[in-house]
């Protein structure tokens, strides 16, 4: 602060977590854990060590992850964005904050996570034929690529520089996702600042259980529950959601969607 040198232990002796943090906050990629530990490992305790590198692997949020990056996380990142989604919708929400029941999952690193078992991975019910699970008359499949299906929501016209596109890929590690901004698009990511960025924050615990915002490579993704797909009241459940998105200012005063 007043630009003195300051020595922070990471040894494990007394507050692993803090000093984990700490270590991860300072050297956030798991490379650069690695050099850091090479040069100095006597300064550095193996719980601290360990700890930081999981810390750094499961790094989430609004920032940009390669595809590389999100499969060397592993089951780590989808865990700990479960934790995330359900505080902010449970606990933040509406509903009053509930005590889950906690199991302790291993990770590769050698360290025990506790994490509440209501976030359990949602069985992938849209593994079915995508034409099966998203033929209704209110959807138009607009391209199609790699097995994953873009659709149009009719009646929805978003405004310049966002996407609203119902994203679905069915098999493998599938999903559906509203994608609210194609960072492909003529405009790019240029809609993702200032406040536009501080309504999605405060949306998030508005948002239906399981459904959260992310930021990836292809611009921004408001990941939905898959068991959306074969829900008899898909269309109603979007329609709320687009009516909960109304702060965002996404889609013109013209649209129709009811």
């Amino acid at each position: 602060m007043n630009n003195e040198r300051i020595n922070i232990p990471f040894t494990d002796e007394n507050s692993i977590v803090l000093r984990a943090i700490a270590l991860a906050l300072l050297n956030p990629e798991p490379e650069m854990l690695k050099r850091l530990r090479a040069a100095k490992a006597e300064l550095i305790g193996d719980k601290v060590y360990d700890l930081a590198y999981a810390f750094s692997l499961t790094r989430f949020g609004y920032s940009y992850l390669s595809e590389e990056r999100r499969k060397l996380s592993g089951h780590c990142r989808k865990d700990v964005q479960n934790i995330a989604a359900r505080v902010y919708n449970r606990v933040f929400g509406s509903e009053a904050p509930v005590e889950p029941a906690i199991e302790t999952v291993p990770v590769s690193t050698g360290i025990d996570i506790e994490v509440p078992d209501s976030t359990d991975a949602v069985p992938d019910v849209c593994d079915n034929n995508h034409t099966e699970a998203l033929s209704h008359e209110w959807l138009t499949e607009v391209i199609s690529s790699a097995g994953t299906f873009t659709y149009s929501i009719e009646g929805i016209k978003p405004l310049s520089g966002f996407d609203l596109s119902l994203v679905h890929r069915p098999e493998g590690s599938g999903y559906l996702a509203l994608r609210v901004i194609d960072a492909n698009g003529p405009k790019g990511m240029s809609k993702f600042v200032g406040q536009f960025v501080r309504e999605m924050v405060n949306l998030q615990r508005h948002l239906p259980d399981m459904s959260r915002f992310e930021v990836d490579e292809s611009g921004v993704m408001l990941k939905l529950s898959p068991e959306w797909c074969v829900d008899a009241e898909f269309r109603a459940k979007m329609v709320s959601l687009f009516e909960t998105l109304r702060p965002l200012k996404l889609i013109q005063k013209s649209s129709s969607f009811s």
